[in-house]
């Protein structure tokens, strides 16, 4: 009898399981990295570089993608910048891009994924690490030893010192800040709503009214709230004085973060981190975006996982013939 030959098994393409815990997701997102090492035979050092490259960049362009997919059913251009950026790590990687990017892709996944419960889930501490995973990949996988100094501080330790700066009076001097630039000489429209919310008897919808009317006509005149790390690292201690502050102050830039690093590659590292956690009114910038793309109403999406989850539900047509990281990474993830 011939021997019958058994039909080849369909691959399907793996999508990581979810972790539980922000350890495990930094063993998922390393796992991501090795494979790209074994694939390329680039360094840790290099396929970690160009992981948070590509996050940074990619998160940049979120709220501008946000409202183009919604407006247009396609991804905008990128602009030169984040283009050539883009276009560095495709030539690094040219022998076994599509593969490559696949990886990337997860590990970016992954990364929305852990972020996307906040800071403020991580305020009274933490068993483990914090919510700094792209930190614990550095500490642990691209520089397990230490060398050169780089010792990232634990997140319960950064709690405390971070405590120390938002004492019972810090929202209260945010609500000072607020006031004052609604009272502002100037700032007529300020005045107007402030008048108006005098009336607003329903919690629900004075919520809405403070976020969505308040806030925005107060910060062309606001003072912020400032906070500097001369020595950021990874940004965790930024995450950690936010995760004591009031959610909607570091999402709308009522207080906002500063960081001075020497290593660059950390340096941006801390700039993806801040992205990742809506600080600095990028969690506002998003809102808006959804709002103006029409794919949500009231304080829209509060992470950056959820405006990806926007775009990815609306019908978009990618463009394989200049395509954007948007387009690289909707594919990546269908």
């Amino acid at each position: 009898m011939a021997n019958r030959k058994r039909p080849k098994r369909r691959r399907t393409r793996r999508h990581p399981r979810p972790p539980a815990g922000p350890q495990a997701y930094v063993r998922q997102v390393i796992g991501c990295l090795e494979r790209i090492c074994r694939r390329s035979g680039q360094s840790p050092h290099t396929v970690y570089a160009d992981l948070v490259n590509l996050t940074e960049a990619t998160l940049q362009r979120l709220p501008d993608q946000v409202i183009a997919a919604g407006q247009t059913g396609r991804f905008a251009p990128d602009p030169p910048a984040i283009a050539e950026r883009f276009a560095q790590v495709k030539a690094r990687y040219r022998d076994r891009f599509d593969d490559v990017w696949t990886d990337f892709a997860q590990a970016f996944a992954l990364l929305l994924d852990a972020s996307a419960p906040g800071l403020a889930a991580y305020a009274d501490g933490s068993p483990g690490m914090g919510p700094d995973i792209l930190g614990g990949v550095f500490q642990q996988w691209v520089n397990p030893t230490g060398r050169g100094g780089q010792v990232l501080t634990p997140w319960n330790l950064g709690l405390v010192m971070a405590r120390t700066l938002t004492g019972p009076t810090f929202e209260r001097e945010i609500h000072d800040r607020l006031k004052q630039a609604l009272t502002h000489p100037d700032n007529l429209l300020g005045h107007a709503a402030l008048l108006t919310s005098a009336g607003i008897e329903d919690p629900a919808f004075a919520w809405d009214w403070f976020m969505q009317t308040l806030v925005p006509v107060a910060l062309p005149y606001l003072s912020p709230i400032t906070v500097s790390d001369p020595c950021c690292g990874s940004g965790a201690l930024i995450l950690c004085h936010a995760a004591c502050c009031p959610v909607y102050a570091v999402q709308t830039g009522l207080v906002k973060y500063f960081g001075q690093e020497i290593d660059p590659l950390l340096q941006m590292t801390a700039a993806a981190n801040l992205l990742l956690y809506g600080l600095n009114g990028f969690g506002l910038r998003l809102t808006a975006a959804a709002q103006v793309a029409g794919a949500a109403s009231g304080q829209g999406p509060d992470s950056p996982r959820q405006a990806i989850r926007l775009i990815e539900r609306q019908p978009v047509e990618i463009s394989p013939a200049q395509p954007t990281f948007y387009d690289r990474f909707v594919a990546a993830r269908r």
